[in-house]
């Protein structure tokens, strides 16, 4: 059964089908029900995460989980724990039924009123546990939205509003979680002060470049490293503070202190992994250029095509046939009129901006949870037939209007996968033969 959905549409030529399948295994491997069967077991009275154990004997083990990849995190960890674990609750956009778990369901890239609820669920829960309790943390992409509860003073649709503003800015992921930070009563490590005693497991999928895990769903479970007078760089440089001065007293708080936590964090799953996991299956000359791609899709874009025609005239930095592969996040800057698409499509576009008919080559942008800004596809593939269909000012105004949707289903480019349950920023596959 094919993750991507329009495989049929969408497959052309062996070398494009070649891609394609490269994709579908590195969403494979990105599932968080198979990122928990590698990284956890349990052996007797001995939970193993990655390369650490764990004595549970005689413990309480409580699993909270929150972000895209919770229900299938802990759907896994409950088969593996069974009955020992004694309460479980999920905050994720994405969630079903899991046996002993209370779930909520949140909503993204904005919070909703689930949000707050399975919140203070949460809170509830924790003020209860004392030294005798193991708390597992599943922690992945999304958690910002789905863990919410709003400082004194500041109310849900403000937070909304403010996350808004800088998502449309194109303000990175560190400057929106720095902002989340100090709007919230359980971001940068707030959690932690609920339940000072009990031991503490971070399992961790990471959707932020560079894997921070102060950064990844805004540190709600880890030591804290957000710089304030750098937070407050932020609330300036995209006027946050005139529209929302009350904002200012938050700029003066302490951090928390975990050092007396007993706290062991672990990330089973990085963008690079599945990079090296792609480049491991797929049998031919391979280079992954970087996991921490970052910038916008005009200068990605220009990047990637500049590095494919090197490749085709050059043999640099390899011989065709070859596969180019790099993961990270690019944003863009929406203003004025806006249609469908998202960065993984607009990078596309850029890319095919900047090449020649006569390369041969296939290139594919993804987000790996299946959903790219504000479209339902996951990206898009296209190759130098791609060329052949779309015109040049179509691309230029597919662009400007970021409107990538549209002129990427009139070639047949886009990527319909839906919902994968899983989050680990975006992935290029550039394939130059």
């Amino acid at each position: 059964m094919h993750i991507i959905k329009n495989v049929e549409v969408i497959k052309g030529k062996k070398e494009r089908e070649f891609v394609i399948q490269l994709l579908e295994k590195g969403l494979e491997f990105s599932k968080p029900e198979n990122a928990i069967k590698r990284a956890v077991s349990l052996k007797d009275d001995y939970l193993y995460v990655n390369d650490e154990i764990f004595n549970i004997k005689n413990k309480n083990i409580f699993v909270i989980g929150f972000g895209k990849a919770a229900d299938g995190m802990a759907k896994v960890l409950q088969g593996i724990l069974k009955n020992r674990i004694k309460k479980g609750i999920i905050i994720s956009p994405y969630v079903s039924s899991v046996k002993g778990f209370e779930v909520f369901k949140s909503s993204h890239p904005y919070p909703n009123k689930n949000s707050v609820i399975g919140t203070k669920r949460i809170i509830s829960l924790l003020k209860t546990l004392g030294k005798d309790d193991i708390i597992i943390y599943l922690v992945s992409g999304g958690g910002s939205a789905s863990l919410v509860m709003p400082k004194e003073g500041i109310r849900l649709k403000d937070k909304i509003k403010i996350t808004k503003m800088l998502i449309e800015s194109g303000a990175d992921i560190f400057e929106i979680n720095m902002v989340r930070k100090l709007l919230s009563d359980v971001k940068g490590g707030k959690l932690l002060r609920y339940s000072p005693e009990s031991e503490i497991i971070n399992i961790i999928i990471s959707d932020v470049v560079g894997d921070r895990i102060d950064v990844i769903s805004s540190g709600p479970t880890v030591t804290d490293n957000t710089d304030l007078i750098e937070s407050f760089g932020v609330l300036k440089k995209y006027n946050i503070l005139e529209d929302f001065p009350q904002i200012r007293k938050y700029l003066k708080e302490t951090k928390i202190d975990t050092k007396s936590i007993r706290l062991r964090n672990h990330v089973i799953l990085r963008n690079i992994d599945v990079l090296k996991e792609i480049k491991k299956i797929a049998n031919i000359p391979s280079l992954i250029l970087s996991s921490r791609m970052e910038g916008k899709p005009e200068e990605v874009g220009r990047f990637l095509s500049g590095i494919c025609k090197d490749v085709f005239y050059n043999g640099v930095p390899l011989n065709k046939p070859c596969l180019i592969l790099s993961g990270g996040e690019t944003t863009v800057n929406i203003e004025g009129k806006k249609g469908k698409g998202g960065t993984n499509q607009e990078l596309c576009l850029h890319f095919l901006l900047n090449i020649s008919k006569d390369i041969k080559f296939v290139f594919s942008s993804i987000d790996t949870d299946g959903k790219d800004g504000s479209s339902e596809f996951a990206g898009g593939i296209v190759d130098e037939e791609s060329l052949n269909i779309l015109k040049v000012e179509d691309i230029k105004k597919g662009i400007l209007n970021h409107d990538a949707q549209s002129l990427l289903a009139s070639s047949n480019d886009l990527i319909l996968t839906g919902f994968t349950g899983t989050n680990v920023n975006d992935i290029q596959i550039l394939y130059v033969r």
